[in-house]
């Protein structure tokens, strides 16, 4: 990482967009059960929600991920279908 004034944190919203979402995930149980409880759970959806800097967008897949470093690298990031995905709002960032 290159060497910079960390006193103040950078302006990553005039590059970013932060999102939240709601999206639907896959979900696997280990468990025993019985074919009626097992078939009362595979109608549930397994609901996310989940905040992060949009990063990147295919027709296929967003990107959101939750570091960003002061030289622009980008860590701890998700790709999510968006076929997933159930809702997407923009979050506003309010510095105090």
């Amino acid at each position: 990482m290159k060497t910079k004034d960390q006193t103040e944190i950078p302006n990553i919203e005039k590059a970013y967009k932060l999102v939240q979402l709601e999206w639907v995930d896959a979900e696997s149980d280990s468990t025993w059960d019985t074919k009626d409880k097992i078939t009362v759970w595979a109608d549930k959806d397994c609901v996310i929600y989940e905040i992060g800097w949009l990063v990147a967008e295919t027709k296929k897949y967003i990107v959101i991920s939750n570091q960003i470093t002061y030289d622009g690298d980008i860590g701890n990031r998700t790709k999510i279908p968006r076929k997933w995905i159930r809702k997407r709002e923009v979050v506003t960032v309010r510095k105090t």
